[in-house]
């Protein structure tokens, strides 16, 4: 068999063979900052519960004393996303959040 086709033969195998090598290795994150932190928890609000909208149910809760704030996270989060920034603007305002 000639050096040429033997070449072209095996390259498709040996590709094969690195791609599946090469997807047992997890992905990691280069840098510390391309990974998210783990998400925090809410504090214990002074008070929650729901209020109706528009016809839905939507839940809040007061951390703090003061002007109120209140924060809207997106659609595929919640609440515990704003968890340490509750615990440092509940010093100064009286936080509302959903």
């Amino acid at each position: 068999m000639s050096e040429s086709c033997e070449s072209k033969r095996c390259l498709p195998s040996i590709l094969l063979v690195v791609l599946l090598f090469a997807g047992t290795f997890p992905l990691q994150a280069e840098n510390h900052w391309d990974q998210l932190p783990p998400t925090p928890g809410l504090p214990k609000p002074e008070r929650s519960g729901t209020a109706t909208v528009n016809g839905g149910r939507l839940w809040y809760a007061v951390f703090g004393h003061g002007s109120p704030v209140i924060f809207l996270h997106g659609g595929l989060a919640n609440s515990n996303y704003w968890g340490l920034q509750i615990a440092a603007i509940a010093k100064a305002l009286k936080y509302l959040g959903e």
